[in-house]
């Protein structure tokens, strides 16, 4: 069984993108893959952006791209990333 949601193999649609994510034991979220919505799910699995925690903070977590970007996102930020409402680009 993938420690991803939905699934190693499908995304979920959010309207304007797909995202895919990783939580911990404690319930955070670790890992966070995004895609376009026109892309079909093969598509997404080699086109998308991965970001990663890094770190935590007072209220959220600070994440990492593959090019070294930093993401500081509240708890309410990634809530809404995974709820369909606040895309990342």
């Amino acid at each position: 069984m993938s420690n991803w949601y939905p699934g190693a193999n499908s995304w979920e649609n959010k309207g304007s993108y797909k995202v895919k994510h990783k939580f911990d034991n404690s319930g955070k979220c670790t890992d966070i893959l995004m895609a376009r919505s026109n892309l079909s799910d093969r598509e997404a699995d080699s086109n998308h952006i991965h970001i990663y925690k890094v770190g935590e903070t007072g209220q959220g977590a600070t994440f990492r791209d593959d090019r070294g970007r930093v993401y500081n996102l509240s708890d309410r930020d990634i809530q809404m990333i995974l709820n369909g409402s606040r895309p990342l680009f």
